[in-house]
């Protein structure tokens, strides 16, 4: 079987929620709204896109609108996003992209890299993240991976596949941080959305380039076999898959929910098992 990254982190964080939801495929519960970061990441990344990674190409009503189709109706929570992405530009106004969105699966791995770029020392794989914080362990956990150790298994394939010139040899990892300014009363200093796009303060940026040769590919490789070897044995037993009930609500400052609650809960979901508490 293969696996995604966002797959991998599931089942590590909650084996039942991966049951229910990879294995089983079961509906998330019906009152379960997707957290607005996740939502943000994807606007993000789509603005990057239609804007070629240029920021002479960044206009303003393009971001609202790509903003929209990503399921972000709050303007400024779409003036947010478009901080971010010119907190991007600010570091990189220009990337020489040759390839946008791809996709790669391998025995135990499938999901996207987000674009092929190259510079004076050869061709990368581009990610593209954008966090709230940047951990001073970032550079120690890249080492190994799980997604850019893929990438290095599969770099020679991608590079045949796009018929590029020269070798795959590393993944650059830019880091954004987002701006945290629309939080509670500090939207009232801004005279609307517009206003906190052209005034609110850009994040932080950070490049990380990660040579394949540097990675630790083959301890990552046994850990995705152990891991996948694991799921296959329990099958589709429900009972085998472990609960971790800390999970079921991971943000309750948010209201924010596992999407399978009601069914580690009797039935209820989230917003049900809210009523009637004070």
């Amino acid at each position: 079987m293969g696996i995604s990254v966002s797959g991998k982190r599931q089942y590590e964080k909650c084996q039942r929620a991966f049951f229910h939801e990879r294995v089983m495929k079961h509906a998330q519960d019906a009152d379960f709204v997707t957290p607005l970061y996740f939502n943000f990441g994807r606007a993000a990344h789509a603005c990057l896109e239609a804007f070629e990674y240029d920021c002479n190409a960044m206009k303003t009503e393009k971001i609202f609108d790509i903003c929209k189709e990503n399921g972000i109706e709050n303007e400024y929570d779409a003036a947010r996003v478009g901080v971010a992405v010119r907190t991007y530009f600010a570091h990189w106004p220009t990337t020489k992209v040759m390839s946008v969105e791809g996709w790669l699966e391998t025995e135990f791995f499938h999901g996207r890299y987000d674009a092929i770029t190259k510079d004076e020392k050869g061709y990368w794989i581009l990610e593209n993240k954008f966090y709230s914080q940047i951990s001073r362990e970032l550079g120690v956990e890249l080492t190994g991976d799980l997604q850019l150790c893929s990438y290095a298994t599969e770099a020679k394939s991608i590079a045949q596949k796009l018929s590029l010139d020269g070798p795959l040899i590393g993944a650059k990892y830019r880091v954004t941080t987002k701006n945290s300014q629309t939080i509670g009363g500090k939207r009232s200093q801004y005279d609307g959305p517009l206003d906190f796009l052209k005034r609110g303060k850009n994040g932080h940026a950070l490049e990380l380039e990660m040579l394949f040769k540097e990675m630790a590919i083959g301890t990552v490789q046994m850990d995705m076999r152990m891991t996948c070897a694991e799921i296959d044995l329990k099958g589709d037993s429900e009972s085998l898959f472990e609960q971790n009930l800390e999970q079921c609500v991971w943000n309750q400052k948010r209201d924010e929910a596992c999407p399978f609650f009601s069914r580690c809960h009797d039935g209820k979901t989230y917003t049900e098992s809210l009523k009637g508490t004070p």
